[in-house]
This record gives C-alpha cells, sequence and structure tokens, in this order.
C-alpha cells in the first residue's frame, strides 16, 4: 500500500513540477503556455506591467519576456470563443461551456458598445476586470503589458478567414506581413488567445497569424491612437493605408499593382478599379477611360453584310454594353440601324452612342429600354420622311 500512495504522490510531483520547466526544453520557435501560469498570478494589471518592466531590467530575453506576457493573458483570460482552435489548455479553454451565461451577457453587452473598436488601454483594463474576452481584448492587454513596460517595437495585427488580431514584436517597420521574407527570427507574436508564443517562420505559417501570407493587415492604429498607420500597403473597406511620402516608398512602395487614390493606396488595373502608373490596365480587353479600367468599347463599321453585323453586337465579348445587351435589342439594330431604312441611320447611330453612356452609368435594362424607344421614333420620323413625297399620310406603313 505504500509502494502505491509513493507512485501515486511520484505522479502528482511530476505532473505539478514538469509544466514549469516544459519550456526549458521546448523548442525556440514555438511554445506552449502551461498550467504553471497558474502558479504566479499579478493582482492589479499594475503589478503585470511592473514584472514585465523587472524582466526587462534584469535583461531576460524578448523570447522569455514574451512566453511571461503569454501566460499573463492566457492565464487571467477565459476565451469566449475557443471552440475555433485545438483544445489544449486547461482549465481556461476545456471550461468554457460551463461558463456562468451571465459573463457572455456582459461580454456581449460591451461588445454591442463598441468595446472591440476601443483603444488599446480601455480593452485591457475591462478585460483585467472581467477576465472573459475573444482574441480582441487578448491582443489588446499583450499589446498593454509590452507597451506599458516600455517596449515600442509592437504592432496588432489582425486578419480575416480566420478573424483574428494578435501582437507582432520586432517586425521591420518597412515589411509587408503578407510576405514570408518579413517574418524573421526576429519576430515574435505572444498570443495570448493561442495560448502560444510563436517565432519568425513559425508564426507566418500559423493559421491565426501568418496563415503562409493571406490577409494580414496592420490595425495597430485603430487601437491605439498615438501610432500612425503604416503608409503605401493596399487599403480596403475596413483599412485605410495612406499614400508614403517619402521615398523611396512614394507613393505605394513601388508596387505597380497599386495607386494613390484620394489620399489612399487601392488596388488598381483591373475591371472598374484604378487605372496603374502611365494609364496601364493589366488586362487586354480593357482601356483607362476617366482614370478608370473599364471594357474597351466596339467600333462597328456598317457593312452590306447584315448577318455578320448582328452577330459581331450579339456574340462577340467586345465590351460590356455589347455583351450585355439583351437580344431583343440586337434584333432591333440588326433590322432598323446597319440594315434599316436609308435616312434615319444617323438617328440611329446617335440613340445607340446615347445607349452607350447611358450602359456605363445605368441599369443596363433601363438603357435598353430608352434605345428601343429611340430607335421607334427613328423610325417614325424615318417613315414620315419618305411619305412627305406628295402621299397622303394615311398610306405611309412603318416597317
Amino acid at each position: 500500500m505504500k509502494k502505491v500512495i509513493a507512485l501515486l504522490v511520484g505522479i502528482v510531483m511530476v505532473q505539478l513540477l514538469c509544466p514549469v520547466f516544459s519550456d526549458v526544453v521546448a523548442a525556440d520557435d514555438e511554445y506552449q503556455t502551461t498550467d504553471a501560469k497558474y502558479l504566479m498570478r499579478p493582482v492589479s494589471l499594475q503589478d503585470a506591467v511592473d514584472e514585465i518592466k523587472a524582466m526587462i531590467e534584469q535583461g531576460k530575453s524578448r523570447w522569455d519576456i514574451a512566453k511571461r506576457v503569454t501566460n499573463i493573458a492566457d492565464g487571467k483570460i477565459v476565451n469566449a470563443n475557443p471552440g475555433t482552435y485545438e483544445f489544449h489548455t486547461w482549465p481556461s479553454n476545456w471550461l468554457w461551456p460551463l461558463v456562468d451565461s451571465a459573463d457572455n451577457q456582459i461580454f456581449d453587452q460591451w461588445r454591442s458598445q463598441g468595446g472591440a473598436d476601443k483603444q488599446y488601454y480601455d480593452q485591457a483594463n475591462w478585460v483585467w476586470d472581467h477576465k472573459y474576452g475573444q482574441c480582441s481584448e487578448n491582443s489588446s492587454l499583450v499589446y498593454y503589458l509590452l507597451k506599458r513596460a516600455g517596449i515600442n517595437d509592437i504592432r496588432v495585427f489582425g486578419r480575416s478567414d480566420p478573424d483574428h488580431a494578435f501582437v507582432v514584436w520586432g517586425m521591420d517597420e518597412e515589411a509587408d506581413p503578407n510576405d514570408a521574407s518579413a517574418w524573421t527570427d526576429n519576430v515574435i507574436v505572444p498570443d495570448g488567445w493561442q495560448g502560444k508564443v510563436l517565432r519568425g517562420a513559425k508564426a507566418f505559417q500559423n493559421r491565426y497569424c501568418g496563415n503562409g501570407g493571406t490577409g494580414v493587415a496592420d490595425k495597430t492604429y485603430l487601437i491605439d491612437n498615438t501610432v500612425p498607420p503604416r503608409c503605401g500597403y493596399r487599403s480596403d473597406s475596413s483599412t485605410k493605408y495612406p499614400c508614403c511620402k517619402k521615398e523611396p516608398y512614394a507613393p505605394c512602395r513601388g508596387d505597380s499593382r497599386l495607386a494613390c487614390v484620394d489620399g489612399s493606396c487601392v488596388s488598381c488595373g483591373s475591371i472598374n478599379k484604378p487605372c496603374c502608373d502611365n494609364g496601364r490596365c493589366d488586362f487586354a480587353n480593357l482601356e483607362c477611360r476617366g482614370g478608370k479600367c473599364v471594357e474597351k468599347q466596339a467600333t462597328i463599321v456598317p457593312s452590306g453584310n447584315c448577318q455578320d453585323l448582328y452577330n459581331a453586337c450579339c456574340n462577340a465579348k467586345l465590351g460590356s454594353s455589347l455583351a450585355q445587351m439583351p437580344k431583343i435589342t440586337c434584333g432591333y439594330i440588326y433590322s432598323d440601324y446597319w440594315c434599316g431604312l436609308p435616312g434615319y441611320s444617323a438617328c440611329a447611330q446617335a440613340a445607340f452612342d446615347q445607349y452607350l453612356k447611358c450602359s456605363e452609368q445605368n441599369d443596363i435594362i433601363q438603357c435598353d429600354r430608352e434605345l428601343r424607344e429611340a430607335i421607334d421614333a427613328c423610325r417614325n420620323a424615318a417613315c414620315k420622311s419618305s411619305c412627305s413625297g406628295g402621299q397622303a399620310m394615311s398610306t405611309c406603313v412603318c416597317p
């Protein structure tokens, strides 16, 4: 019996001690938080900041500081949405379905009031007090601990598919986070939401961080109004990157796929996008008109072969206006315009020119209706003209 008890005590001691020293043997490009984080919890947010300051003063490595910050965040916050990644941390991630619904209600209220859009210090203080949050609150707490401890080369990155926010420490200010070369060994990601610390290439390949260079954007300026947004990167509906003003990056870091429009760098060269440098569009069927890349207008020259003209109008991909044109409209042009009665083709030409302008700005169906009405007017005018040579108007039968 004594041997059994001794064996059980030994197993318990191993479970207690191993987590404390597990990071000693772990690879230096990835660290997984363990139960050791629960053994030493700072009482207050300021205590946590003071602890990180002390580590800096003691000359601790950036890797060790990142591990401690991640342990503090992961140990403090019960994840509101941990089900989207592997369950590896006990108890905060495995107990999430049992959390009192009152926490969810308080969190939902916080988010409904724009909690995830508040400044980092507001989010950090809120999540420290309520101990419940998602990646936005988690990354804000990590950012707070490092910044208030005097570390400045940190940014908060965001991504979509999957949605995530995380802190990046040590990436070059001018690096593109969607380029693998930006994720050097100097780059460390202390991600409390995942309960991981990742370095360089490991972070770049991690599904929730770099994800191989897909959709990563610098979101720091959204939660820290003392940090200006990076310049010269591709802007979208949620993130605006200003054009750079200094060489060699002006205005969009030399990226030929971007153009500076209204002070922001945006995609260029594709359909309905701004023209790139020197009026360039990147597809053969596009041309730069009015500063935008649009499909080339068709140039159809009337000839004696009506069927060829009909095919050119209805079947050839000569431009968005012609490609979208209903068949019945092409029929009008075939019978009444290209091969219509002499004497009103100029009128029909003007109607068709107006159709092309209309189709670039308005609904194609409405433009089609207006064209048919204009062609009918041309037909009637031509009919009246042909009947003016002494014939009674009642005998004039329009085609």
